[in-house]
């Protein structure tokens, strides 16, 4: 687990950087950060908790961000909603370029990302990678 590993001390520039290790590592931290969120909701019912999913926000953010204040029984404001709107037009989506990664890159494979990630999917009704 992310717990036995220790704290790594890397620098923000390398010359020896190791993917796989990279990949590995962060696969690990986020599974067991999904793990420990589980438990801790599952531990703590009396929490209000509201979940969006990623793919949404980035799809369409102000219908998503609309929906989140209703379940918020919160109305979001024309003022609100203009200011979001300046914001996502200031910085588009790509404005740096975009960037494609594949797991391969980094010694991952889908089968066993699926695996590692199976509770988090089943919690949220994901459909898992084949």
């Amino acid at each position: 687990s992310v717990a036995s590993h220790g704290t790594v001390l890397r620098s923000a520039f390398s010359d020896a950087v190791d993917p796989c290790e990279v990949g590995a590592w962060w696969c690990e931290y986020w599974a067991h950060s999904a793990d420990r969120a589980l438990d801790y909701r599952k531990a703590h019912p009396q929490l209000a908790v509201i979940d969006l999913h990623f793919a949404d926000l980035c799809a369409d953010p102000i219908t998503t961000a609309r929906r989140l204040y209703e379940q918020l029984d919160m109305v979001l404001s024309p003022v609100a909603e203009n200011a979001m709107r300046g914001f996502l037009a200031e910085y588009p989506k790509g404005r740096y370029g975009e960037h494609h990664y594949d797991l391969a890159q980094f010694g991952l494979e889908t089968q066993s990302i699926g695996k590692r990630f199976a509770r988090y999917c089943e919690a949220f009704d994901l459909c898992r990678p084949e």
